[in-house]
């Protein structure tokens, strides 16, 4: 499957994760190229037949995500001061072409990280922007694990995939707000809380909506 991918696409690909074909499951492998900086998983699907199926041309669809998203928080605070970084850990969307009215049908899987600096955005800043963000990803169907953090003693304008991981040290982290959203659930855990918090989407939507 990795020879597969290499030929197809005449890049290097490492493996990232492997499913064994089962009753309910079909065989998967998961892999990343390594000319991709942003380290994006892609999938190979083995059908019935041996015939093999990859959503690596799905890239162009992962960038316009990350972008429409990266431009709403950017607008949100009015701010270009802020770093920001997505993984993409399940994409089944192909095309642009399937993508009407920015509705990603809940068929593209995200984790996206946002560095805050502690000089122009507070806590309380986080609590209100945090239910708008949810409402628009739920508005764009987009699946995600999204972790804000308030951080310091970083430049986070250069932000980067190789020293993100910086900032979930003790002494740079100052708060975080993580919330999580898919069709069926959403999870929040936060600085102030020692639990996590668990909605139906529906039930925390309708919740911030009225």
């Amino acid at each position: 499957m990795i020879t597969y991918l290499n030929e197809k696409y005449d890049e290097e690909f490492v493996y990232a994760g492997y499913v064994e074909p089962g009753l309910m499951d079909e065989e998967t492998l998961y892999a990343r190229s390594l000319s991709d900086k942003k380290q994006r998983a892609v999938t190979v699907i083995v059908d019935d037949n041996g015939d093999f199926t990859d959503d690596y041309q799905g890239a162009s669809v992962a960038d316009y995500c990350e972008q429409l998203i990266g431009d709403y928080v950017r607008s949100y605070f009015d701010s270009d001061e802020i770093g920001y970084l997505m993984f993409i850990n399940t994409n089944r969307i192909n095309s642009m072409n399937e993508v009407e009215n920015d509705d990603f049908h809940w068929d593209i899987g995200v984790q996206n990280v946002f560095h805050f600096s502690e000089e122009a955005i507070t806590p309380e800043d986080l609590e209100k922007f945090a239910p708008e963000f949810a409402k628009f990803l739920y508005k764009h169907k987009i699946t995600s694990d999204n972790k804000l953090n308030i951080v310091k003693n970083m430049d986070i304008k250069n932000l980067t995939y190789a020293n993100y991981s910086q900032s979930f040290k003790y002494e740079n982290l100052v708060y975080f707000y993580d919330i999580g959203i898919n069709n069926k659930s959403v999870v929040i855990s936060k600085s102030t809380k020692n639990q996590s918090e668990y909605y139906s989407t529906d039930e925390y939507i309708n919740k911030e909506l009225n």
